[in-house]
């Protein structure tokens, strides 16, 4: 597996594949550099982009991850979900 993929999307994507027609895995693709270069990218359904960060939110199917992961503006590419903040005392 690409090392732009995080541990946590390489579980989804196993899943992903078994599954027909192509499941849809949210994602966060960050980006090298600002600019929202992706949003034309084939496939990517974004769902957010913002100025501030390099970074766009959007979903596509496992192939498509793999697609993403051979593109060099593209940093890294995460799943999009919730994150639980951990409270100790």
């Amino acid at each position: 597996m690409s090392p732009k993929i995080d541990e946590e999307l390489s579980m989804q994507l196993e899943r992903a594949e078994q599954i027909e027609p192509p499941q849809e895995i949210p994602v966060v693709v960050a980006e090298e550099w600002r600019g929202n270069h992706l949003l034309g990218t084939e496939g990517l359904k974004v769902q957010n982009a913002y100025e501030n960060i390099s970074a766009i939110f959007g979903v596509v199917n496992a192939e498509q991850v793999k697609e993403l992961t051979q593109l060099h503006e593209v940093e890294k590419v995460e799943c999009d979900g919730q994150d639980w903040a951990l409270i100790t005392e």
